[in-house]
Order: structure tokens, then C-alpha cells, then sequence
């Protein structure tokens, strides 16, 4: 017991004695950038796909598809809106086989169908806390159209805008 004694105190007695190497100072600045968002990152849609719709078929085909937002600005209002799609018909969206045979269709933004996704810049407007986000669209072919078997396609542009 009495050398583990010893040997603490010569070792405290080292560390108090004073140091013989001469001490530089030099001042580091320290940085950082927090980076907001100052645009709509807008990173994917999902396909949608109606599946297989028989020809005078009595009820409407119903289908969704996934609008995933990478980034936008903290704290905005948004607006989402589409096009007609490539191949718009008397009003309505048009998917055509490759005869050119239109199939009728139309996108909504409530999961009842009842109200349309809009084609302008204002008509659908979402509040944000920043950050990214998701939104659904929901589609339906509407029942009793004779379209010839073939596989029928669209392509829909869809915006997100809104106001820094």
C-alpha cells in the first residue's frame, strides 16, 4: 500500500512542474451556411395506371398516382397544376392508342373525384412548412366508352409554383 502511495504523488509532482516549451496562439474563424430552399425540387410523379378498361365497360375506372416534392422554401404557399396532356380531346384529357383512338380521362385532387386538378397557376393551393412532401392524384376513366383493344398512354406535365 504504501508504494502505490509513493508513486502517485512523484507522478502528481511531474504534472505541476512547469513546462519548458514556449505556447504560439493563432485566432480559426468557424463558419457555417444554413441553405432555405429557394426553389421547388420537384423529384418524381408515379405512373398512373388505369390497369385493363373493357370496351363499354359500365363503371368507371379509378387510379392514382404519387407526386413526390423533393424541396421547397420554408414556410410558402404552393399551387400545383397540369397540362391537358399530350393529346387533349374536346375537353378532356386524351390517352390514344397507336391509331390514334382516344381514350377519355380526367385527374382530380380529392380522393371522391369531384374536383378536377386545375390547368392553371392558383386553382390548387397548398400551405408548407418547407421540407419535402407528397400528393396524390386521383384519376378516372369514365364508363361506357368503346375504345379498340390496345394499349392506350398520356403524358401529363405537372407544375408546382409558387411565391418567394
Amino acid at each position: 500500500m504504501r508504494r502505490i502511495l509513493c508513486v502517485a504523488l512523484v507522478v502528481s509532482t511531474l504534472w505541476a512542474m512547469p513546462a519548458l516549451a514556449t505556447t504560439q496562439s493563432a485566432s480559426m474563424d468557424v463558419t457555417a451556411t444554413f441553405r432555405v430552399p429557394t426553389s421547388v425540387t420537384l423529384m418524381s410523379a408515379s405512373t398512373m395506371d388505369f390497369g385493363i378498361y373493357h370496351s363499354g365497360q359500365a363503371s368507371d375506372a379509378d387510379a392514382t398516382s404519387v407526386v413526390t416534392i423533393l424541396s421547397f422554401p420554408l414556410n410558402r404557399t404552393f399551387s400545383i397544376f397540369t397540362d391537358m396532356g399530350q393529346h387533349p380531346a374536346n375537353g378532356w384529357r386524351s390517352m390514344v392508342n397507336n391509331t390514334d383512338i382516344h381514350l377519355q380521362y380526367a385527374l382530380y385532387k380529392d380522393p371522391g373525384r369531384l374536383q378536377e386538378v386545375p390547368t392553371e397557376a392558383g386553382g390548387w393551393i397548398l400551405d408548407t412548412t418547407g421540407g419535402g412532401s407528397s400528393v396524390t392524384l386521383y384519376g378516372r376513366i369514365p364508363h361506357s366508352q368503346f375504345p379498340l383493344e390496345s394499349p392506350y398512354l398520356d403524358s401529363v406535365t405537372v407544375t408546382v409554383e409558387y411565391t418567394p
